[in-house]
């Protein structure tokens, strides 16, 4: 029993005292020997199922506790890669924010865009559709172009309109420079009874109302030329329809076409597009070609007889005017005339030309710039060569008064389809001579 107690655990003593408890004192042992010792194996088979049920269980504690070593290794495992994955899915979650920021950026950079590209969209829409409307527009000109050409009523170009009118004045005034007379002393001297007719033909060149202030001038053909270009534009320029008048039975020219640049200047103030409409028309009706170079008119309605007398006509009035200021000596009068009348007829080609234009040309009096200091800047005039500038630009003649305007500056009107007759654009400068005065105040002897 004593072998029990000290081979045994606590556990195992206390079963070894509930064993003694059970056992009969031991008066019984001795009379039931047989008995007991049965009793005893019973008991020795008995400990030995407890020895291997107590081994069992250590084994199975022993097993327990390496599980239970096992599953502290593996909480602690998990432990361990808990707390790397809630630091992971920490980070997660502050890159998610920063995602969600980066996003809500983005989210207001696309709305920005989509805000912009709706706006250009628009954009693209209303200039695709200006460019079909220019298209258009452009194909409606091309076609009204190609007609008006295939028509011979094209609408001329601006420096080709100033090239043809400088041109002719250059003609003009190469004229006289070419037959005036050297002096107008010796003009007024041949004859006194032709003072009062010079004064009169002086007179009516602005700025020059006493003919005795004009007898030390060198040059009087600047004189003659302004008398010319007044001429031609009073006569020609002023009067589209100055060709369409009748020759009459007894060889005089009728009015009537005096009367229709009449009746064209009151259209004007009641309605300048109609009356440029009725002045073209007319116009194309009466010719059946025109251009600088050449023009004939059609049948009836006027004749190149009537035509070619109010030429004639418009050539006689300016001769008997000027003749005075031409050469004592003219031994080749009819050659003064010839090229006086080639100039009114090229005046009258150009006239006839535009007048057939919707664009309207005026030339302007030269009394509107006579008295007013030059400008080398100005784009109204430009000085004529006699005072000798030595470029565009030079500005020694500036300040000064302009004494005679030798051909009067041009100015168009709206455009080749009839409108912006409000507009005004100069085609042509005025070439004027500036008054150049010496330390007395005598007129320069140019």
């Amino acid at each position: 029993m004593r072998f029990w107690a000290t081979d045994a655990s606590s556990k195992d003593q206390k079963d070894v005292e509930n064993l003694k408890e059970d056992l009969p004192p031991p008066t019984q042992i001795v009379q039931g020997d047989g008995f007991l010792r049965k009793e005893v194996d019973a008991a020795k088979e008995e400990i030995g199922k407890l020895k291997d049920e107590l081994q069992r269980q250590r084994d199975t504690s022993k097993r327990l506790d390496t599980e239970l070593r096992c599953c502290k290794k593996q909480v602690t495992s998990y432990s361990s890669r808990l707390q790397g994955a809630l630091g992971e899915n920490s980070k997660l979650n502050s890159q998610l924010s920063e995602k969600t920021k980066s996003n809500e950026l983005w989210k207001k950079e696309v709305t920005y865009f989509s805000i912009q590209s709706e706006q250009l969209s628009a954009q693209f829409e209303e200039a695709k559709n200006k460019i079909e409307t220019l298209t258009q527009e452009l194909r409606s000109f091309q076609l009204k172009a190609i007609e008006q050409a295939q028509s011979g009523w094209a609408a001329e170009e601006d420096t080709k309109v100033r090239d043809q009118i400088e041109a002719l004045h250059g003609k003009i005034r190469y004229w006289a420079k070419t037959f005036c007379g050297p002096y107008l002393a010796s003009v007024s001297c041949l004859c006194e009874s032709n003072a009062p007719k010079l004064h009169g033909i002086l007179c009516n060149v602005p700025g020059f109302s006493n003919p005795e202030a004009l007898k030390r001038l060198r040059h009087p053909f600047l004189i003659l030329a302004h008398r010319l270009c007044e001429h031609v534009r009073l006569h020609i320029f002023d009067n589209p329809f100055f060709l369409l008048s009748q020759l009459q039975q007894n060889g005089e020219l009728s009015n009537g076409g005096r009367c229709l640049n009449d009746m064209y200047k009151l259209l004007l103030k009641a309605n300048a597009f109609d009356a440029h409409a009725f002045r073209t028309q007319l116009l194309r009706s009466s010719f059946s070609k025109t251009g600088f170079s050449e023009f004939s008119f059609k049948e009836p309605l006027t004749c190149s007889d009537a035509a070619t007398k109010t030429l004639i006509s418009i050539c006689e009035a300016f001769w008997n005017d000027a003749k005075m200021l031409l050469k004592p000596e003219c031994p080749e009068k009819d050659k003064y005339q010839e090229k006086l009348l080639q100039i009114i007829e090229e005046a009258a080609q150009i006239r006839c030309h535009l007048a057939t234009q919707r664009i309207s040309y005026e030339w302007i009096p030269s009394a509107n710039l006579v008295g007013q200091a030059f400008d080398v800047r100005s784009t109204l005039f430009k000085a004529d060569r006699l005072n000798k500038l030595d470029d565009e630009e030079d500005e020694k003649c500036n300040g000064k008064p302009i004494r005679v305007v030798l051909s009067p500056y041009v100015v168009a009107r709206g455009d080749s389809d009839g409108e912006e007759y409000d507009q005004e654009r100069v085609i042509c400068k005025a070439v004027v001579w500036v008054d150049d005065r010496n330390e007395d105040g005598d007129i320069e002897m140019l």
